[in-house]
Parts: C-alpha cells; sequence; structure tokens
C-alpha cells in the first residue's frame, strides 16, 4: 500500500514533502470513508473539518505508527477518523426550527457563481498552506511534551480511550488524567503561540 509506505517514511524522516505527498495520496478515499460515517450517523458536522482533525492526529502521532498491525495506514488512519467522528457525534445538536424557512418562502439559489468559485479557489490555497505551516509548528510543539504527556495525547485523542481507561495505563487517577491532559494541552498552545510570534517578528525585521 503506498500510503503504508508514505506513512513509514514520514514518520521515521519528519519530512513535510513526504506528508504532502501522503496527504494528498490518502485524501481521498479517507474524505469518503468520513463522509460514509456521518451518513450514516446523520451528523451535520463539515466533513471537511473531520478530515482535517484526522491528518492533524496523523501529524501528531505519527511516531506511534507501525507497519505490521494488520491494517497498514488506511484502516490506522481510519480509526482515528472513526474517533473524532464519535465524539463530533456526541457535540451535534438538531438544527434549530429558526434557522428553517418561515411560510411558503422558498429556499435562496446558494450555488457559488464563478467569481466566488475562483476567491473560494485562491482562499483554499492559502488555507492549505497556512494549514501545512501549522502542522508543521504543532509537530515541534508535540516533541517538546515529555513522554507521558504525549503518551496521554495519543490514548485520549487517537486511540479514544476514556480518561478512567487512560488513567489505568498510565497509573494515575481520573482526575489526575484530566490534569495531565489540559496541562499538555496548554503546553502546545503556548509553544505553538511562542513559535509563530517569532516567525511574524523575523517577518517584520526582514521586511
Amino acid at each position: 500500500e503506498r500510503e503504508t509506505h508514505l506513512m513509514l517514511s514520514f514518520r521515521d524522516s519528519r519530512s513535510p514533502e513526504v506528508f504532502e505527498a501522503l496527504y494528498h495520496s490518502a485524501r481521498p478515499a479517507l474524505l469518503s470513508w468520513i463522509l460514509h460515517l456521518c451518513t450514516l450517523r446523520s451528523l451535520r458536522t463539515d466533513p471537511a473539518e473531520l478530515l482535517q482533525d484526522t491528518f492533524v492526529n496523523i501529524y501528531r502521532y505519527a511516531s506511534s505508527f507501525q507497519a505490521d498491525c494488520g491494517t497498514g495506514f488506511r484502516g490506522w488512519a481510519r480509526a482515528i477518523a472513526t474517533n473524532l467522528t464519535r465524539r463530533a457525534t456526541c457535540r451535534s445538536r438538531l438544527v434549530s426550527l429558526d434557522a428553517l424557512p418561515e411560510g411558503d418562502q422558498e429556499p435562496c439559489d446558494g450555488r457559488a457563481g464563478p467569481e466566488l468559485v475562483l476567491s473560494t479557489s485562491e482562499q483554499s490555497e492559502k488555507l492549505r498552506r497556512a494549514w501545512f505551516l501549522m502542522l508543521w509548528h504543532y509537530g515541534r510543539a508535540y516533541q517538546e511534551l515529555s513522554l507521558r504527556d504525549r503518551h496521554a495525547l495519543e490514548l485520549i485523542e487517537v486511540d479514544g480511550r476514556s480518561y478512567a481507561e487512560a488513567g489505568r495505563i498510565l497509573r494515575v487517577g481520573r482526575s489526575s488524567m484530566k490534569m495531565i491532559m489540559f496541562r499538555s494541552r496548554r503546553r502546545l498552545r503556548e509553544h505553538m503561540r511562542g513559535a509563530m510570534e517569532h516567525r511574524s517578528l523575523e517577518r517584520l525585521r526582514a521586511g
């Protein structure tokens, strides 16, 4: 499987070019899987958001990927997407009746015109570049965490375990597990914010 080889290469090299190749190769099939899950669960969350979150976790927990897990990259990535979809289902709510058309009003045509399509395409490219930059900063920040913090994030956000289950594995209580997760996420945000602010200052000085 091409994606499995790319994943192994990225796991060992952390090359942005390899990850981008993996993203473009795996994206169509993974998006189809997410769409399938959203249909089964009648989920209103944007599949593109779930896809992005899935690749964030793939990037974040690349070191935990094992080619001999039996399912390869596709099964591993689908498991991550499934866990994210399950959580999104728990958070989702029905659309309010206030958002529905009133009386006999016909809904307006929501299709975009040519100018909007072009603008959206340009914005999507800018967003893609920003997303890969964010992933790069995230990967750097993740490597700064302790082994325990990384293990905790993996148990909760990739494996989809409860705080109680993860706590048993790490041999801490449920409340302690929650505190570990809170501090780990806060450290990630602080590392990323500091790196991005430093990059912005360098650009201002260069300009």
